[in-house]
């Protein structure tokens, strides 16, 4: 086999043809080492692994039975991993994280059965080996879902026809619904939904009122199994006056869903709730609203608050988010402004300041300033307001105050034709005014 040592004796004869003796022949002595040789894993063959559908199973298989390796110890010495599988869609074949050589397996979805190949490959560090396995997930039927949904368990009917239906699902896929009643079979209308009305059958006669009278619906899968559901009902015949009203709510038993509740006689969704106590009467899943808000318990995130404050944690929240827009954006387009003019004042005090350190800069500066002044005034037009706000008041001095009296000493200088009068005799006690739309020169820069 696999055997392997060092230090093993060896003898070499010669031999020319005679009889040899070993005894006395002479012979070459040496020692002999054998080399051990990592030999690659291999597999033998691993069998069909079988599990039932929808059933999730960890360390499921073992795979180390089936590896060969004369080197090492499947056991301990081998590393397994997962190459690829089939169907991964549907189902997940894996190796134990902890030990490698186990396979756990999982369905992905539910009702799912057939086969799942998957690679597995064996190292032993040196050399790799790789198989296949299959696993069968067996198919399960499941039990089918049955529900009877009219009438109600106790119900009271005239004698006469009686309507039954429900609700029905099976996986594997319904064959067919029958109804037993007063021992007669009638196979249902319908498979998911179903139902079908009932006749007396004959030979049956009600001599007075029947009370547990049982109906009893059976569902056939299309792999043969059964589920059964009963409803029990009260018989009135037709001769005999139904009792009056047990609960005295107005409601006779027969038309009382509820006999013995004055507080309710119909049930709509065939929930249980009467429809004066259920909030939502039409409306199978939802019964109750505690705090009568239009929403149910169930689904409210509030059951007992019907206006719930929203936790604004020191926000300010507004109700619509155009506002939210309109004052975000004029926020930003008033710190936009001011962020100009404190730019352009800072601008204007830093160059004010270097031009009142240096005579030149200052005239710089302040004929700038004139520039930028006399294109404001035009732009707006200050030039024209000034004017007639002059001439107002020159025309408001004249008319309350009357012609100024001629001095004498005016009256005996006259000027020559085109020659201005001299400062004191155009206005006498008055300062010379600037023309209209010129302002006062600023003054001369101190040193």
């Amino acid at each position: 086999g696999d055997w392997s040592g060092s230090g093993i004796p060896v003898k070499v004869w010669g031999y020319d043809g005679e009889l040899r003796e070993p005894a006395y022949d002479p012979y070459h002595f040496t020692q002999l080492d054998i080399i051990n040789i990592n030999d690659p894993p291999s597999w033998n063959i691993v069998p069909i692994i079988q599990i039932k559908e929808d059933e999730d199973k960890e360390s499921a298989f073992d795979l180390t039975p089936f590896v060969i390796d004369i080197d090492n110890d499947p056991t301990r010495d081998l590393e397994f991993t997962m190459i690829s599988q089939t169907n991964s869609s549907y189902y997940r074949i894996s190796l134990d994280t902890s030990d490698t050589s186990k396979v756990d397996l999982r369905p992905l979805i539910p009702n799912w059965n057939g086969y799942v190949d998957a690679y597995v490959e064996v190292t032993d560090g040196e050399y790799t080996a790789l198989t296949q396995i299959r696993v069968y997930v067996e198919s399960v039927n499941d039990i089918p879902d049955l529900e009877i949904t009219y009438p109600m368990e106790d119900a009271s009917f005239n004698e006469g026809p009686i309507s039954i239906e429900g609700n029905a699902y099976d996986v594997e896929g319904i064959e067919s619904i029958y109804i037993t009643y007063f021992g007669k079979q009638i196979k249902a209308s319908g498979r998911e939904s179903w139902g079908e009305t009932l006749k007396r059958p004959e030979g049956v006669v009600f001599s007075e009122i029947t009370y547990n009278v049982p109906i009893m619906v059976t569902l056939v899968d299309n792999e043969g199994e059964t589920v059964t559901e009963t409803v029990h009902v009260t018989i009135i015949p037709s001769p005999i006056v139904p009792p009056t009203d047990p609960d005295g709510d107005g409601y006779l038993n027969y038309q009382d869903d509820f006999p013995y509740d004055p507080s309710e006689w119909k049930d709509s969704d065939r929930d249980g709730v009467g429809d004066n106590a259920d909030a939502f009467p039409d409306n199978k899943e939802w019964k109750f609203d505690s705090d009568k808000d239009g929403i149910a318990d169930i689904a409210d995130e509030y059951p007992y608050d019907p206006e719930p404050e929203p936790q604004d944690h020191g926000v300010i929240i507004f109700e619509s988010k155009e506002a939210n827009w309109l004052v975000s954006i004029l926020f930003f387009a008033f710190a936009v402004i001011l962020a100009l003019i404190a730019g352009f004042s800072l601008f204007a005090l830093i160059t004010k300041r270097k031009a009142s350190k240096d005579p030149k800069q200052a005239v710089v500066f302040y004929k700038k300033q004139e520039k930028r002044r006399e294109t404001f005034r035009k732009l707006s037009g200050r030039d024209k307001i000034e004017e007639l706000l002059t001439m107002t008041h020159f025309n408001a001095e004249n008319t309350l105050k009357g012609p100024a009296p001629i001095a004498p000493a005016q009256m005996a200088m006259p000027s020559r034709a085109g020659q201005p009068l001299p400062p004191h005799m155009t206005h006498p006690g008055r300062a010379q005014l600037p023309p209209p739309g010129r302002r006062m020169p600023p003054p001369p820069p101190r040193r």
